[in-house]
């Protein structure tokens, strides 16, 4: 059986306890976006094509599902884009029809949205987080990166008919890129662009985590602020990076890891294995607690290994 493609239930920000579902377990997307913190993009692609084995995804949800308290959501999120899986919608019905009382959330970059199969796929899922980074088609391609095969007037024009058609909850998420999306001539863009969507809420984020570009900066305050002033009128807004992960008390494995390098130096590679975290888990982990200066990486011996920030 293929390890680690359920895990969790992690504190979410925005979804409580979440309870997250992988289908790549690599980095597949069809975006390779300058501020992702999963890293850069493996395989770029808009193919959609089975990943894992959809008999492990659900024997594993199951395990979680039958002796663990229900999480407030099971998102499929994890390595890359989940809407390339051609079996996000098995497990999703699979979800719906053994515990109904689980509410899922697909975390999308929204990119085939537009496509009638994916809607077909995804509509029984509570709760659909899509993004829109840019505010143009350079915006778009110097920020997303996406996979050759689609523009952004297409990107843009299938997020509008999906917003309209979808039953569930939509919640529209922009990563703000200070300088390159927040001028006031994109704020404007951006306000033409959601003023025709169904959207229940607009949650702008920033940066928490190293990014795949060490040049993506945090935004400010202020910026976020005419953000909302610009695109209130479509739907409730708020900027989620107040709630950012790093805020939160310590995560069972953050202190685990802190205690086990109290010991000595870790090799990167042996964290997931000692603290039984999947490989997307770890690389959270560790980039969330470097980022806060709490570890550090170094080269030992030629090894990457973690150890105890300075």
């Amino acid at each position: 059986m293929t390890k680690n493609l359920v895990f969790g239930p992690i504190a979410s920000r925005r979804l409580g306890r979440s309870l997250g579902v992988d289908l790549l377990m690599k980095k597949i997307c069809c975006q390779d976006c300058v501020y992702c913190e999963a890293g850069k993009t493996e395989t770029l692609t808009l193919r959609r094509d089975r990943y894992v084995p959809p008999a492990d995804v659900m024997d594993q949800l199951d395990a979680v599902l039958s002796r663990n308290p229900e999480p407030d959501f099971v998102t499929f999120s994890g390595s890359g884009e989940p809407t390339l899986s051609t079996d996000i919608g098995q497990i999703i019905s699979f979800l719906k029809d053994r515990y109904p009382r689980c509410r899922v959330c697909v975390l999308t970059n929204g990119m085939l949205l537009g496509d009638a199969q994916v809607r077909r796929d995804v509509e029984r899922a509570d709760l659909i987080i899509p993004s829109l980074d840019a505010s143009c088609e350079e915006e778009f391609l110097r920020i997303n990166r996406p996979a050759a095969g689609i523009t952004f007037a297409q990107f843009t024009r299938g997020l509008v008919e999906f917003t309209r058609e979808f039953r569930g909850q939509v919640w529209l998420e922009i990563f703000i890129i200070p300088g390159v999306n927040d001028t006031e001539s994109s704020l404007k863009r951006f306000a033409e662009l959601v003023r025709p969507m169904r959207l229940d809420r607009i949650q702008l984020n920033s940066l928490d985590r190293p990014g795949t570009e060490k040049d993506v900066s945090v935004s400010t305050e202020e910026a976020a602020q005419r953000f909302i002033a610009a695109l209130s009128g479509s739907a409730p807004v708020e900027f989620i990076r107040r709630f950012r992960a790093s805020d939160a008390p310590p995560s069972t494995a953050e202190k685990r890891l802190l205690e086990l390098l109290k010991r000595g130096p870790l090799p990167r590679e042996a964290v997931g294995r000692e603290l039984d975290l999947s490989d997307f888990e770890t690389d959270l982990l560790v980039k969330k607690l470097a980022f806060s200066g709490s570890v550090r990486l170094r080269r030992i011996g030629g090894v990457p290994c973690v150890v105890p920030g300075e």
